[in-house]
């Protein structure tokens, strides 16, 4: 019963081999044929695509390559932005233990990194 089952599912198969290939034709046929029943929908889809190709190569044409003085700007700031991070760490930890300070010698945390900016 099984093995009829298979043949009869491989016989299935076998004859719907290039359906898809006919599916996609009829589906390509349908739309060219539109487009060219109404050269309106043709006209709007090509100056659609153009539109789009014009702003991408606009779009490439003015924007440059990182340089060398971009790349050591950016390790600059994010140099700046670790020293702060830090100085602000100094700052919580102090908050949340502060530690008792002599009278005449307090304790502060050293801000002087972010007062110098």
């Amino acid at each position: 019963m099984i093995e009829n089952r298979a043949k009869t599912t491989r016989r299935l198969l076998r004859n719907q081999h290039g359906q898809s290939v006919v599916e996609y034709l009829i589906v390509i046929g349908a739309l060219v044929s539109a487009l060219i029943a109404a050269p309106s929908a043709f006209n709007m889809v090509r100056g659609m695509m153009q539109n789009k190709y014009s702003s991408y190569s606009f779009g490439v044409a003015i924007s440059d390559p990182p340089t060398s003085d971009f790349d050591e700007e950016v390790k600059r700031d994010a140099k700046a932005v670790k020293e702060a991070m830090d100085a602000l760490h100094a700052l919580e930890q102090f908050i949340e233990h502060p530690s008792l300070p002599e009278p005449y010698k307090p304790h502060w945390p050293d801000v002087s990194n972010m007062l110098k900016e």
